[in-house]
Protein backbone atom coordinates (compact mmCIF):
# COMPACT_ATOMS: atom_id res chain seq x y z
CA UNK A 1 0.00 0.00 0.00
CA UNK A 2 2.84 2.26 0.73
CA UNK A 3 4.19 1.65 -2.73
CA UNK A 4 0.94 2.63 -4.28
CA UNK A 5 0.88 5.90 -2.45
CA UNK A 6 4.38 6.69 -3.59
CA UNK A 7 3.52 6.05 -7.23
CA UNK A 8 0.45 8.21 -6.96
CA UNK A 9 2.44 11.14 -5.63
CA UNK A 10 5.03 10.92 -8.39
CA UNK A 11 2.35 10.81 -11.04
CA UNK A 12 0.70 13.89 -9.57
CA UNK A 13 3.94 15.84 -9.62
CA UNK A 14 4.63 14.87 -13.21
CA UNK A 15 1.18 16.04 -14.23
CA UNK A 16 1.77 19.37 -12.53
CA UNK A 17 5.14 19.86 -14.36
CA UNK A 18 3.68 19.02 -17.76
CA UNK A 19 0.78 21.40 -17.19
CA UNK A 20 3.21 24.23 -16.32
CA UNK A 21 5.11 23.86 -19.66
CA UNK A 22 2.19 23.73 -22.09
CA UNK A 23 2.73 27.56 -23.15
CA UNK A 24 -0.88 27.95 -23.97
CA UNK A 25 -0.72 31.59 -22.78
CA UNK A 26 1.44 32.54 -25.78
CA UNK A 27 -1.56 32.06 -28.00
CA UNK A 28 -3.22 34.93 -26.18
CA UNK A 29 -0.86 37.44 -27.83
CA UNK A 30 -2.77 39.67 -30.27
CA UNK A 31 -2.25 39.06 -33.93
CA UNK A 32 -2.14 42.82 -34.56
CA UNK A 33 -0.89 45.54 -32.32
CA UNK A 34 0.15 49.16 -32.81
CA UNK A 35 2.39 51.92 -31.52
CA UNK A 36 2.85 55.59 -32.43
CA UNK A 37 6.06 56.87 -33.87
CA UNK A 38 6.21 59.41 -31.11
CA UNK A 39 5.79 56.87 -28.24
CA UNK A 40 8.58 57.15 -25.74
CA UNK A 41 10.97 54.34 -24.82
CA UNK A 42 9.42 51.89 -22.30
CA UNK A 43 5.97 52.11 -23.82
CA UNK A 44 4.25 48.72 -23.25
CA UNK A 45 3.16 46.91 -26.38
CA UNK A 46 1.64 43.81 -24.67
CA UNK A 47 2.16 41.30 -21.80
CA UNK A 48 0.99 37.66 -21.23
CA UNK A 49 0.94 35.20 -18.34
CA UNK A 50 3.35 32.33 -18.26
CA UNK A 51 4.42 29.43 -16.16
CA UNK A 52 7.53 29.35 -14.09
CA UNK A 53 9.17 26.86 -16.41
CA UNK A 54 8.07 28.59 -19.67
CA UNK A 55 10.63 30.66 -21.69
CA UNK A 56 9.30 33.02 -24.35
CA UNK A 57 11.60 34.45 -27.09
CA UNK A 58 11.00 36.51 -30.29
CA UNK A 59 12.50 37.35 -33.68
CA UNK A 60 11.74 40.13 -36.24
CA UNK A 61 10.86 38.77 -39.65
CA UNK A 62 10.10 42.09 -41.40
CA UNK A 63 12.00 44.22 -41.88
CA UNK A 64 14.93 41.89 -41.56
CA UNK A 65 17.38 44.48 -40.34
CA UNK A 66 19.69 43.97 -37.39
CA UNK A 67 19.11 47.53 -36.28
CA UNK A 68 15.46 46.80 -35.62
CA UNK A 69 16.25 44.58 -32.64
CA UNK A 70 17.52 47.61 -30.77
CA UNK A 71 14.10 49.29 -30.81
CA UNK A 72 12.39 46.57 -28.66
CA UNK A 73 12.93 44.84 -25.33
CA UNK A 74 11.19 42.13 -23.27
CA UNK A 75 10.98 41.07 -19.60
CA UNK A 76 9.68 37.78 -18.10
CA UNK A 77 9.44 36.14 -14.69
CA UNK A 78 7.70 33.02 -13.41
CA UNK A 79 4.26 34.45 -14.09
CA UNK A 80 4.48 37.28 -16.70
CA UNK A 81 6.05 38.15 -20.11
CA UNK A 82 6.30 41.88 -20.98
CA UNK A 83 7.09 43.31 -24.49
CA UNK A 84 7.81 47.10 -24.85
CA UNK A 85 9.75 49.78 -26.78
CA UNK A 86 13.44 50.25 -26.22
CA UNK A 87 13.64 53.37 -28.48
CA UNK A 88 11.12 55.66 -30.13
CA UNK A 89 10.12 54.37 -33.53
CA UNK A 90 10.81 57.69 -35.38
CA UNK A 91 9.74 56.94 -38.92
CA UNK A 92 11.79 59.83 -40.35
CA UNK A 93 14.87 58.39 -38.63
CA UNK A 94 14.15 54.87 -39.87
CA UNK A 95 13.71 56.27 -43.38
CA UNK A 96 17.11 57.90 -43.21
CA UNK A 97 18.70 54.66 -41.93
CA UNK A 98 16.95 52.11 -44.08
CA UNK A 99 16.17 54.26 -47.09
CA UNK A 100 12.50 53.26 -47.13
CA UNK A 101 9.38 53.83 -45.09
CA UNK A 102 8.55 51.43 -42.22
CA UNK A 103 4.83 51.08 -41.61
CA UNK A 104 4.56 47.65 -39.87
CA UNK A 105 6.90 45.22 -38.10
CA UNK A 106 6.35 41.40 -38.11
CA UNK A 107 7.36 39.26 -35.08
CA UNK A 108 7.63 35.48 -34.27
CA UNK A 109 7.22 34.55 -30.60
CA UNK A 110 8.39 31.09 -29.45
CA UNK A 111 7.49 29.16 -26.31
CA UNK A 112 8.51 25.55 -26.32
CA UNK A 113 7.11 24.11 -29.49
CA UNK A 114 4.52 26.85 -29.89
CA UNK A 115 5.01 29.65 -32.52
CA UNK A 116 2.96 32.83 -32.39
CA UNK A 117 3.09 35.39 -35.25
CA UNK A 118 2.05 38.99 -34.65
CA UNK A 119 2.30 42.35 -36.46
CA UNK A 120 2.91 45.70 -34.81
CA UNK A 121 1.85 48.74 -36.88
CA UNK A 122 3.64 52.07 -36.46
CA UNK A 123 1.14 54.92 -36.55
CA UNK A 124 2.75 58.03 -38.21
CA UNK A 125 2.38 61.43 -36.63
CA UNK A 126 2.10 64.81 -38.45
CA UNK A 127 5.18 66.44 -36.98
CA UNK A 128 6.23 68.91 -39.71
CA UNK A 129 4.50 71.62 -41.75
CA UNK A 130 4.71 71.35 -45.53
CA UNK A 131 6.59 73.88 -47.67
CA UNK A 132 6.59 74.95 -51.33
CA UNK A 133 9.91 75.05 -53.15
CA UNK A 134 9.75 78.32 -55.16
CA UNK A 135 13.16 78.99 -56.70
CA UNK A 136 12.50 82.25 -58.57
CA UNK A 137 10.02 84.63 -60.18
CA UNK A 138 7.45 83.53 -62.70
CA UNK A 139 7.77 85.46 -65.99
CA UNK A 140 4.90 85.25 -68.44
CA UNK A 141 4.22 87.30 -71.61
CA UNK A 142 1.34 89.72 -71.65
CA UNK A 143 -0.37 87.85 -74.49
CA UNK A 144 -0.85 84.68 -72.41
CA UNK A 145 -4.25 83.10 -73.06
CA UNK A 146 -6.83 83.55 -70.32
CA UNK A 147 -7.60 80.23 -68.58
CA UNK A 148 -4.22 78.63 -69.29
CA UNK A 149 -2.25 77.07 -66.42
CA UNK A 150 0.84 79.13 -65.67
CA UNK A 151 2.18 77.36 -62.54
CA UNK A 152 1.95 73.95 -60.81
CA UNK A 153 2.28 73.89 -57.05
CA UNK A 154 1.79 70.22 -56.12
CA UNK A 155 5.05 69.06 -57.62
CA UNK A 156 6.89 71.70 -55.61
CA UNK A 157 5.51 70.78 -52.16
CA UNK A 158 8.02 69.49 -49.60
CA UNK A 159 6.93 67.50 -46.47
CA UNK A 160 9.45 66.03 -44.04
CA UNK A 161 6.90 63.63 -42.49
CA UNK A 162 7.26 59.89 -43.36
CA UNK A 163 5.60 58.42 -45.13
CA UNK A 164 4.95 61.47 -47.28
CA UNK A 165 1.42 62.71 -47.42
CA UNK A 166 -0.38 62.38 -50.71
CA UNK A 167 -3.19 64.75 -49.81
CA UNK A 168 -2.60 68.47 -49.95
CA UNK A 169 -4.98 71.39 -50.21
CA UNK A 170 -4.03 74.80 -51.56
CA UNK A 171 -5.26 78.35 -51.26
CA UNK A 172 -4.31 81.48 -53.22
CA UNK A 173 -4.63 85.23 -52.78
CA UNK A 174 -3.00 87.92 -54.97
CA UNK A 175 -2.35 91.64 -54.84
CA UNK A 176 -4.63 93.85 -56.88
CA UNK A 177 -7.24 92.27 -59.06
CA UNK A 178 -8.07 88.56 -59.11
CA UNK A 179 -5.85 88.12 -62.10
CA UNK A 180 -4.79 84.58 -61.09
CA UNK A 181 -6.78 81.72 -59.56
CA UNK A 182 -6.50 78.03 -58.64
CA UNK A 183 -7.96 75.42 -60.93
CA UNK A 184 -8.82 73.39 -57.83
CA UNK A 185 -7.93 73.37 -54.16
CA UNK A 186 -6.42 69.87 -54.38
CA UNK A 187 -4.62 70.17 -57.73
CA UNK A 188 -2.40 73.15 -56.96
CA UNK A 189 -2.54 74.44 -60.56
CA UNK A 190 -2.57 78.24 -60.99
CA UNK A 191 -4.33 79.65 -64.06
CA UNK A 192 -4.64 83.11 -65.62
CA UNK A 193 -8.10 84.41 -64.87
CA UNK A 194 -7.97 87.90 -66.47
CA UNK A 195 -6.19 89.29 -69.58
CA UNK A 196 -2.82 90.97 -69.09
CA UNK A 197 -1.72 94.35 -70.43
CA UNK A 198 1.87 95.46 -69.93
CA UNK A 199 1.15 99.05 -71.02
CA UNK A 200 -1.59 99.43 -68.38
CA UNK A 201 1.04 99.60 -65.67
CA UNK A 202 0.18 96.27 -63.98
CA UNK A 203 3.50 94.63 -64.72
CA UNK A 204 4.02 92.63 -61.54
CA UNK A 205 1.87 90.59 -59.14
CA UNK A 206 2.53 88.96 -55.76
CA UNK A 207 0.72 85.65 -55.11
CA UNK A 208 0.26 84.55 -51.50
CA UNK A 209 0.06 80.75 -51.47
CA UNK A 210 -0.82 78.39 -48.57
CA UNK A 211 -0.76 74.57 -48.45
CA UNK A 212 -2.09 72.05 -45.91
CA UNK A 213 -0.74 68.49 -45.64
CA UNK A 214 -4.01 66.86 -44.59
CA UNK A 215 -7.65 67.71 -44.57
CA UNK A 216 -8.35 66.82 -40.93
CA UNK A 217 -7.83 68.67 -37.68
CA UNK A 218 -4.20 67.61 -37.43
CA UNK A 219 -3.28 69.44 -40.63
CA UNK A 220 -0.26 71.65 -40.65
CA UNK A 221 -0.02 74.70 -43.01
CA UNK A 222 2.88 76.10 -44.95
CA UNK A 223 3.11 79.49 -46.74
CA UNK A 224 5.01 80.90 -49.72
CA UNK A 225 5.13 84.01 -51.94
CA UNK A 226 5.34 83.90 -55.72
CA UNK A 227 6.18 87.01 -57.79
CA UNK A 228 4.74 87.06 -61.29
CA UNK A 229 6.36 89.43 -63.82
CA UNK A 230 4.53 90.41 -67.00
CA UNK A 231 6.72 90.61 -70.09
CA UNK A 232 6.06 93.10 -72.86
CA UNK A 233 5.42 91.73 -76.35
CA UNK A 234 4.97 93.37 -79.70
CA UNK A 235 1.23 93.74 -79.51
CA UNK A 236 0.93 97.44 -80.49
CA UNK A 237 1.95 99.42 -83.54
CA UNK A 238 3.78 102.75 -83.70
CA UNK A 239 2.36 106.25 -83.19
CA UNK A 240 3.45 109.73 -84.27
CA UNK A 241 4.77 112.03 -81.56
CA UNK A 242 3.13 115.44 -82.05
CA UNK A 243 2.99 118.22 -79.44
CA UNK A 244 -0.56 118.73 -78.21
CA UNK A 245 -1.82 115.42 -79.60
CA UNK A 246 -2.68 112.95 -76.81
CA UNK A 247 -1.51 109.35 -77.13
CA UNK A 248 -2.41 107.52 -79.24
CA UNK A 249 -2.25 110.32 -81.79
CA UNK A 250 -4.42 109.26 -84.74
CA UNK A 251 -3.47 110.60 -88.20
CA UNK A 252 -1.79 113.86 -87.17
CA UNK A 253 -1.39 116.70 -89.69
CA UNK A 254 1.86 118.44 -90.59
CA UNK A 255 2.48 121.54 -92.73
CA UNK A 256 5.52 122.57 -94.78
CA UNK A 257 6.07 125.83 -96.73
CA UNK A 258 8.30 125.82 -99.79
CA UNK A 259 9.42 128.30 -102.44
CA UNK A 260 9.08 128.23 -106.23
CA UNK A 261 12.75 127.50 -106.86
CA UNK A 262 13.56 125.66 -103.63
CA UNK A 263 14.99 122.16 -103.39
CA UNK A 264 16.22 120.44 -100.25
CA UNK A 265 14.86 119.27 -96.90
CA UNK A 266 11.47 120.60 -95.85
CA UNK A 267 10.81 122.05 -92.43
CA UNK A 268 7.51 120.73 -91.15
CA UNK A 269 5.32 122.11 -88.41
CA UNK A 270 4.35 121.80 -85.60
CA UNK A 271 7.37 119.52 -85.08
CA UNK A 272 9.69 117.24 -86.97
CA UNK A 273 8.18 113.98 -88.17
CA UNK A 274 8.86 111.31 -85.57
CA UNK A 275 7.13 108.05 -84.64
CA UNK A 276 7.78 105.68 -81.73
CA UNK A 277 6.94 102.11 -80.76
CA UNK A 278 4.06 102.01 -78.27
CA UNK A 279 5.63 98.88 -76.79
CA UNK A 280 8.71 99.08 -74.64
CA UNK A 281 10.58 96.97 -77.18
CA UNK A 282 11.44 100.17 -79.08
CA UNK A 283 11.59 98.51 -82.46
CA UNK A 284 13.10 100.68 -85.24
CA UNK A 285 10.66 102.66 -87.40
CA UNK A 286 10.76 102.74 -91.21
CA UNK A 287 9.14 105.72 -93.00
CA UNK A 288 7.65 105.84 -96.47
CA UNK A 289 5.69 108.47 -98.41
CA UNK A 290 2.95 108.43 -101.00
CA UNK A 291 0.31 110.75 -102.36
CA UNK A 292 -2.87 111.37 -100.42
CA UNK A 293 -5.70 109.78 -102.46
CA UNK A 294 -7.88 112.74 -101.56
CA UNK A 295 -5.45 115.02 -103.44
CA UNK A 296 -6.62 113.58 -106.75
CA UNK A 297 -3.17 113.09 -108.29
CA UNK A 298 -0.02 111.18 -107.52
CA UNK A 299 2.21 113.15 -109.90
CA UNK A 300 4.06 114.84 -107.08
CA UNK A 301 5.42 111.49 -105.94
CA UNK A 302 5.71 109.68 -109.25
CA UNK A 303 7.39 112.65 -110.93
CA UNK A 304 10.08 112.69 -108.27
CA UNK A 305 9.12 115.88 -106.46
CA UNK A 306 9.47 114.46 -102.95
CA UNK A 307 11.16 111.64 -101.09
CA UNK A 308 11.50 110.71 -97.42
CA UNK A 309 14.46 109.40 -95.47
CA UNK A 310 13.28 106.00 -94.28
CA UNK A 311 15.36 106.05 -91.09
CA UNK A 312 14.48 109.49 -89.65
CA UNK A 313 11.40 110.80 -91.52
CA UNK A 314 13.03 113.86 -93.16
CA UNK A 315 11.16 114.90 -96.33
CA UNK A 316 13.23 116.22 -99.25
CA UNK A 317 11.96 118.28 -102.16
CA UNK A 318 13.85 117.03 -105.21
CA UNK A 319 12.46 119.40 -107.85
CA UNK A 320 11.42 123.05 -107.59
CA UNK A 321 7.72 123.85 -107.52
CA UNK A 322 8.20 126.12 -110.53
CA UNK A 323 8.23 122.98 -112.68
CA UNK A 324 4.57 122.32 -111.79
CA UNK A 325 1.38 124.32 -111.39
CA UNK A 326 0.22 123.20 -107.97
CA UNK A 327 0.01 125.58 -105.02
CA UNK A 328 -0.47 122.88 -102.36
CA UNK A 329 0.18 119.15 -102.21
CA UNK A 330 -0.93 116.61 -99.62
CA UNK A 331 1.37 113.74 -98.80
CA UNK A 332 0.80 110.71 -96.58
CA UNK A 333 3.66 109.48 -94.37
CA UNK A 334 3.56 105.83 -93.32
CA UNK A 335 5.48 104.69 -90.20
CA UNK A 336 5.88 100.94 -89.66
CA UNK A 337 7.88 98.87 -87.18
CA UNK A 338 10.72 96.95 -88.76
CA UNK A 339 10.18 93.19 -88.52
CA UNK A 340 6.74 93.48 -86.95
CA UNK A 341 3.31 92.41 -88.16
CA UNK A 342 1.57 95.21 -86.28
CA UNK A 343 -0.34 97.79 -88.36
CA UNK A 344 1.47 100.96 -89.39
CA UNK A 345 0.63 104.53 -88.36
CA UNK A 346 -0.15 107.31 -90.87
CA UNK A 347 0.11 111.10 -90.93
CA UNK A 348 -0.63 113.77 -93.57
CA UNK A 349 1.75 116.51 -94.71
CA UNK A 350 0.48 119.57 -96.64
CA UNK A 351 3.18 121.25 -98.74
CA UNK A 352 2.32 124.87 -99.65
CA UNK A 353 4.10 127.15 -102.14
CA UNK A 354 4.53 130.59 -100.64
CA UNK A 355 4.30 132.54 -103.92
CA UNK A 356 1.12 130.70 -104.99
CA UNK A 357 -0.78 130.31 -101.75
CA UNK A 358 -2.67 133.52 -100.89
CA UNK A 359 -3.25 132.37 -97.31
CA UNK A 360 0.45 132.76 -96.53
CA UNK A 361 1.27 136.29 -95.34
CA UNK A 362 4.39 138.06 -96.59
CA UNK A 363 6.76 137.21 -99.35
CA UNK A 364 10.28 135.89 -99.30
CA UNK A 365 13.18 136.10 -101.68
CA UNK A 366 13.28 132.87 -103.59
CA UNK A 367 16.47 131.05 -102.62
CA UNK A 368 18.73 129.45 -105.16
CA UNK A 369 18.22 125.85 -106.03
CA UNK A 370 19.46 123.53 -103.34
CA UNK A 371 19.73 126.29 -100.72
CA UNK A 372 17.20 127.42 -98.17
CA UNK A 373 16.35 131.02 -97.34
CA UNK A 374 17.95 130.55 -93.98
CA UNK A 375 21.19 129.47 -95.61
CA UNK A 376 21.27 132.60 -97.86
CA UNK A 377 20.49 134.85 -94.92
CA UNK A 378 23.31 133.29 -92.96
CA UNK A 379 25.72 133.68 -95.88
CA UNK A 380 24.79 137.36 -96.37
CA UNK A 381 25.09 138.03 -92.66
CA UNK A 382 28.50 136.37 -92.60
CA UNK A 383 29.70 138.55 -95.51
CA UNK A 384 28.46 141.73 -93.82
CA UNK A 385 30.18 140.77 -90.60
CA UNK A 386 33.45 140.02 -92.42
CA UNK A 387 33.40 143.36 -94.27
CA UNK A 388 32.61 145.21 -91.04
CA UNK A 389 35.51 143.53 -89.27
CA UNK A 390 37.94 144.37 -92.09
CA UNK A 391 36.74 148.01 -92.17
CA UNK A 392 37.16 148.32 -88.42
CA UNK A 393 40.65 146.81 -88.54
CA UNK A 394 41.63 149.22 -91.32
CA UNK A 395 40.44 152.23 -89.32
CA UNK A 396 42.34 151.10 -86.26
CA UNK A 397 45.51 150.51 -88.28
CA UNK A 398 45.26 153.96 -89.91
CA UNK A 399 44.78 155.60 -86.52
CA UNK A 400 47.86 153.82 -85.15
CA UNK A 401 49.97 154.92 -88.14
CA UNK A 402 48.85 158.55 -87.82
CA UNK A 403 49.56 158.51 -84.09
CA UNK A 404 53.04 157.12 -84.61
CA UNK A 405 53.81 159.67 -87.35
CA UNK A 406 52.71 162.57 -85.16
CA UNK A 407 54.69 161.24 -82.29
CA UNK A 408 57.73 160.92 -84.53
CA UNK A 409 57.42 164.53 -85.67
CA UNK A 410 57.04 165.85 -82.15
CA UNK A 411 59.98 163.94 -80.82
CA UNK A 412 62.99 166.29 -80.23
CA UNK A 413 66.28 164.69 -80.86
CA UNK A 414 69.06 166.18 -78.74
CA UNK A 415 72.16 167.30 -80.67
CA UNK A 416 74.23 165.38 -78.18
CA UNK A 417 72.25 162.13 -78.68
CA UNK A 418 74.93 159.87 -80.06
CA UNK A 419 72.62 156.84 -80.12
CA UNK A 420 70.51 158.11 -83.05
CA UNK A 421 70.69 156.25 -86.32
CA UNK A 422 72.83 157.72 -89.11
CA UNK A 423 70.85 160.07 -91.39
CA UNK A 424 70.07 159.15 -94.96
CA UNK A 425 71.42 161.05 -97.97
CA UNK A 426 68.22 163.08 -98.30
CA UNK A 427 68.42 164.01 -94.61
CA UNK A 428 72.05 165.13 -95.13
CA UNK A 429 71.06 167.43 -98.02
CA UNK A 430 68.18 168.89 -95.99
CA UNK A 431 70.46 169.46 -93.02
CA UNK A 432 73.15 171.13 -95.15
CA UNK A 433 70.62 173.49 -96.70
CA UNK A 434 69.26 174.35 -93.24
CA UNK A 435 72.78 175.06 -92.01
CA UNK A 436 73.47 177.22 -95.05
CA UNK A 437 70.33 179.32 -94.46
CA UNK A 438 71.17 179.67 -90.79
CA UNK A 439 74.68 180.68 -91.67
CA UNK A 440 73.52 183.38 -94.07
CA UNK A 441 71.12 184.73 -91.42
CA UNK A 442 73.89 184.95 -88.84
CA UNK A 443 76.03 186.88 -91.28
CA UNK A 444 73.24 189.44 -91.74
CA UNK A 445 72.67 189.69 -87.99
CA UNK A 446 76.39 189.99 -87.38
CA UNK A 447 76.73 192.91 -89.78
CA UNK A 448 73.72 194.68 -88.22
CA UNK A 449 75.05 194.10 -84.72
CA UNK A 450 78.47 195.41 -85.64
CA UNK A 451 76.98 198.66 -86.91
CA UNK A 452 74.91 199.08 -83.73
CA UNK A 453 77.89 198.21 -81.56
CA UNK A 454 79.95 200.92 -83.25
CA UNK A 455 77.20 203.39 -82.48
CA UNK A 456 77.15 202.36 -78.84
CA UNK A 457 80.89 202.67 -78.48
CA UNK A 458 80.85 206.07 -80.12
CA UNK A 459 78.21 207.16 -77.61
CA UNK A 460 80.73 206.72 -74.78
CA UNK A 461 78.89 203.78 -73.02
CA UNK A 462 81.13 201.11 -71.51
CA UNK A 463 79.67 197.73 -72.38
CA UNK A 464 81.46 196.08 -69.50
CA UNK A 465 80.09 198.47 -66.84
CA UNK A 466 76.67 198.73 -68.44
CA UNK A 467 74.54 196.03 -66.76
CA UNK A 468 71.89 196.20 -69.46
CA UNK A 469 74.33 195.66 -72.25
CA UNK A 470 74.21 191.90 -72.23
CA UNK A 471 70.43 191.89 -71.82
CA UNK A 472 69.78 193.76 -75.01
CA UNK A 473 68.28 191.68 -77.71
CA UNK A 474 70.72 192.87 -80.30
CA UNK A 475 73.59 191.31 -78.35
CA UNK A 476 71.96 188.06 -77.27
CA UNK A 477 73.04 186.35 -80.47
CA UNK A 478 76.59 187.27 -79.70
CA UNK A 479 76.59 185.38 -76.37
CA UNK A 480 78.74 182.29 -76.30
CA UNK A 481 77.48 179.07 -74.76
CA UNK A 482 78.62 178.42 -71.17
CA UNK A 483 81.97 176.81 -70.75
CA UNK A 484 81.85 173.13 -69.98
CA UNK A 485 82.69 172.44 -66.35
CA UNK A 486 85.00 169.65 -65.36
CA UNK A 487 83.85 167.24 -62.66
CA UNK A 488 86.50 167.67 -59.97
CA UNK A 489 85.53 164.27 -58.56
CA UNK A 490 86.17 162.18 -61.62
CA UNK A 491 87.84 164.68 -63.98
CA UNK A 492 85.43 164.28 -66.85
CA UNK A 493 83.25 166.63 -68.85
CA UNK A 494 79.74 166.44 -67.38
CA UNK A 495 78.08 167.87 -70.49
CA UNK A 496 79.80 165.61 -72.91
CA UNK A 497 77.51 162.87 -74.19
CA UNK A 498 78.71 159.38 -74.74
CA UNK A 499 79.83 158.79 -78.24
CA UNK A 500 78.75 155.65 -79.89
CA UNK A 501 81.75 153.69 -81.10
CA UNK A 502 81.45 152.84 -84.72
CA UNK A 503 83.90 151.07 -86.84
CA UNK A 504 85.37 153.37 -89.48
CA UNK A 505 86.29 151.68 -92.69
CA UNK A 506 88.19 154.68 -93.96
CA UNK A 507 89.26 158.13 -92.78
CA UNK A 508 87.21 161.19 -93.41
CA UNK A 509 88.45 163.05 -96.39
CA UNK A 510 90.66 166.05 -95.38
CA UNK A 511 89.37 168.35 -98.05
CA UNK A 512 85.87 168.43 -96.54
CA UNK A 513 85.14 171.67 -94.74
CA UNK A 514 81.91 172.15 -92.80
CA UNK A 515 82.87 175.30 -90.84
CA UNK A 516 83.14 173.56 -87.44
CA UNK A 517 86.67 172.22 -87.50
CA UNK A 518 90.13 173.66 -88.07
CA UNK A 519 92.17 172.49 -91.01
CA UNK A 520 95.81 173.04 -91.88
CA UNK A 521 95.05 174.99 -95.02
CA UNK A 522 94.31 178.46 -96.15
CA UNK A 523 90.79 179.84 -96.10
CA UNK A 524 89.02 179.79 -99.41
CA UNK A 525 87.57 183.27 -99.98
CA UNK A 526 85.40 181.97 -102.80
CA UNK A 527 83.51 179.73 -100.35
CA UNK A 528 82.31 182.72 -98.37
CA UNK A 529 81.74 185.03 -101.27
CA UNK A 530 79.87 182.55 -103.40
CA UNK A 531 76.09 182.66 -102.79
CA UNK A 532 75.70 179.14 -104.24
CA UNK A 533 76.81 176.49 -101.80
CA UNK A 534 75.13 173.57 -103.60
CA UNK A 535 78.41 172.16 -104.92
CA UNK A 536 79.96 171.50 -101.59
CA UNK A 537 81.81 168.20 -101.64
CA UNK A 538 80.04 165.71 -99.44
CA UNK A 539 81.47 162.92 -97.47
CA UNK A 540 80.66 159.36 -98.41
CA UNK A 541 79.93 158.75 -94.77
CA UNK A 542 76.86 159.78 -92.85
CA UNK A 543 76.62 163.45 -91.94
CA UNK A 544 76.65 164.37 -88.27
CA UNK A 545 75.17 167.68 -87.26
CA UNK A 546 77.60 169.88 -85.28
CA UNK A 547 76.96 170.21 -81.60
CA UNK A 548 78.37 173.79 -81.42
CA UNK A 549 78.34 176.55 -83.98
CA UNK A 550 80.91 179.31 -84.57
CA UNK A 551 79.63 182.65 -85.76
CA UNK A 552 81.93 184.26 -88.30
CA UNK A 553 81.56 187.92 -89.24
CA UNK A 554 81.77 188.07 -92.99
CA UNK A 555 82.06 191.65 -94.04
CA UNK A 556 82.71 190.65 -97.59
CA UNK A 557 79.43 188.87 -98.13
CA UNK A 558 76.85 190.59 -100.24
CA UNK A 559 73.77 191.09 -98.12
CA UNK A 560 70.39 191.55 -99.54
CA UNK A 561 67.97 193.71 -97.53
Amino acid sequence: MDNNLFLLAVTFLLCIQVSSQNCNDVNSINDIDQVHETDAPGTLIFNVSKGPLENITFTITNPIEPVMQSYFRHFQNDTLFTFSLNKTLDLEELYNILGYDVQAIDFNFFCGTILKRTTVYVIPENEYSPSINITGDLNIPENTTVGSVVYKLRERVLDKDRPKSTTFSFDLTSTGEKTFALVGALTGDIKLDLPLDFESGHNSYILNISVKDTIDSTARTGYALLRVNILDVDDQGPEFVVPGCSSPCVIPEYTAITELSYTGPLTVEPAAIKARDLDTLNLPIAYSIYNDPADGSSSNVNSGFFKIESSNGTIFQLRPASQALWATKRLVVRAAEVGSSQPAAHATVTVRVRQRDPTINGTMIVPGEGRTVTEKDVSLLSAVIAISVLFGVSIIAAAIVIFLMRRKRREIVSPEDTNSEPPTEEEEIHSERSEEASFRKRIVLSTTAKTKETNVLNSGTDPITDPTFLNRSIYRHMMLPPLPMKDTGIGTDSTKAKKRSRRRLKKKENEMFDGTREYDMKADPEFFESPDKSKIKRSTRSFKAPTKHIVVNNDNAELED
